[in-house]
């Protein structure tokens, strides 16, 4: 038995301190768990900051963690030391901390799911427990929160008057905000029963033209069958449940940008001042040693050129980069620039501006490493990248 130190995902003062737990599973350090919390063991996110084989306190009175969230979304132990330091330093809670190094959407949270189960035709019309009966019976279930937002915050109370009374009931269940894309595909399980069937059947036209085509292409989209031939979802499923298909998903990234065309600018001559300032920082660069360079420039000066051949040299040594710029900087062209120069696969962009899928795919392939440069906003630092060879911040003067 392992005695985890969990720092849980709640933005209160009162919660933030770390909360012993056992273990069975296999867990590491930076691992995210639901562990039950509170008098009521509510299921709450949390995260691994320590692991121990002993405790002081006794097992008995401890509590056991429910699950260990294996879906890619960890910390490891040098960032869980940050986030420590981070506390002690800006005299911030853990979660603020953690909060700066996983992404957006990401976090798991409790929504609770009412529904009607049984009439109660003795409630007064001109009452808050009436008005939630009648949402229930157009909607079916809903959750608190929607509720709430159409018949005012003291509805919550009213659907606990309501739960007691056994008129409704409430179903928890957890999610996040934001989950991996996927791509529905459909491929044939039997091609002897199929052409079988085909040979046989007279009707049912166009499970008949789908089992065609999938004997021509095995394995094809849902979404392509439908936008080329017409063949619905109801066709394939009828097709599974029959036993001739499998229906099946495959995982898709949400890149930003993929569609932006990389301006091709690779320069072979630089300015007298340019090739200054790369005698100056590529040894460094080489030697893997840690210095700071401010340059100076005005705009059009060609400052850009430099980072490129910083980078450019970082990547040949085996290491990676970050390149830091200001939100309002961070423009089509720069992304242009930086995409004809090094590549598509080898860069991800972080901002605002991108869907919350956006960003938590881009954080996935920068996680496992299918990426060498970084460019974004100024929490781009926080990035999981790996090997970071040089940092880069553009304007670093910009008050952001």
């Amino acid at each position: 038995m392992l005695f985890l130190q969990v720092v849980l995902n709640k933005k209160t003062d009162q919660t933030d301190y770390l909360y012993t737990y056992t273990c069975n599973e296999n867990v590491s350090i930076g691992d995210r768990v639901l562990v039950p919390f509170g008098q009521g063991n509510k299921v709450t996110e949390g995260f691994v900051f320590d692991i121990s084989d002993r405790t002081d306190i006794s097992p008995s009175k401890l509590k056991s963690v429910l699950e260990v969230i294996r879906d890619g979304v960890s910390l490891n132990k040098e960032t869980i030391e940050l986030c420590c330091w981070m506390k002690e330093e800006y005299n911030c809670r853990y979660i603020d901390a953690i909060s700066c190094f996983i992404p957006a959407g990401a976090a798991i949270n409790n929504k609770k799911l009412v529904y009607l189960v049984k009439e109660d035709h003795t409630l007064e019309k001109d009452t808050l427990e009436y008005q939630i009966v009648q949402l229930l019976r157009q909607k079916k279930k809903m959750s608190l929160k929607q509720i709430t937002k159409i018949l005012g915050e003291k509805a919550e109370s009213k659907v606990g008057a309501l739960r007691n009374k056994g008129i409704v009931a409430i179903d928890e269940i957890l999610e996040s905000r934001v989950n991996s894309a996927y791509v529905s595909f459909v491929r044939l399980r039997d091609k002897d029963a199929a052409k079988k069937y085909i040979a046989e059947k007279k009707n049912a036209l166009r499970q008949i033209q789908a089992l065609d085509l999938l004997l021509e292409a095995n394995e094809v989209s849902c979404a392509y069958l439908k936008n080329e031939y017409g063949i619905g979802r109801e066709t394939l499923k009828a097709l599974q449940n029959k036993g001739f298909v499998e229906i099946f998903n495959m995982g898709k990234s949400r890149i930003p940008y993929l569609n932006v065309d990389g301006e091709e600018n690779d320069i072979s001559e630089h300015t007298f001042e340019q090739q200054e300032v790369l005698k100056k920082i590529i040894p460094s660069i080489e030697k893997g040693i840690h210095r700071t360079f401010l340059l100076h420039g005005v705009t059009g000066s060609g400052k850009t050129e430099v980072y490129m051949q910083a980078i450019r040299k970082t990547l040949l040594m085996g290491r990676n980069a970050i390149v830091l710029v200001p939100e309002i900087s961070l423009t089509l062209q720069m992304i242009e620039r930086f995409k004809g120069r090094f590549g598509e696969d080898a860069l991800a962009v972080l901002h605002s501006k991108l869907s919350l899928g956006e960003r938590y795919d881009e954080w996935m392939r920068i996680k496992r490493g299918d990426v060498r440069i970084v460019i974004g906003a100024r929490s781009s630092l926080f990035a999981p990248l790996k090997d970071l060879g040089i940092i880069i911040i553009d304007e670093e003067h910009e008050s952001s």
